[in-house]
């Protein structure tokens, strides 16, 4: 059972890793894919910014629970 419970944690780990790049991807698409001013395209790309910056903070957050803090430069 402990082995199931570190397998899940390391998966969620790596998706919250992941999570940012994936949104960041999905919004250069849609910024390039779509037409500027068109409202539908402009509110997905609104929605987006906004999922990427929890995106972020998720991960921020997940780091400083877990002690590693933000900065990986060190």
């Amino acid at each position: 059972m402990r082995r199931l419970d570190c397998a899940a944690a390391l998966a969620r780990a790596e998706a919250i890793d992941a999570l940012p790049a994936m949104l960041a991807l999905l919004r250069r698409v849609v910024m390039t894919s779509f037409e500027r001013g068109d409202p539908e395209s402009d509110e997905l790309r609104d929605l987006l910014d906004a999922c990427l910056v929890g995106a972020h903070r998720l991960r921020l957050r997940e780091r400083l629970r877990d002690g590693e803090g933000g900065d990986r430069h060190e």
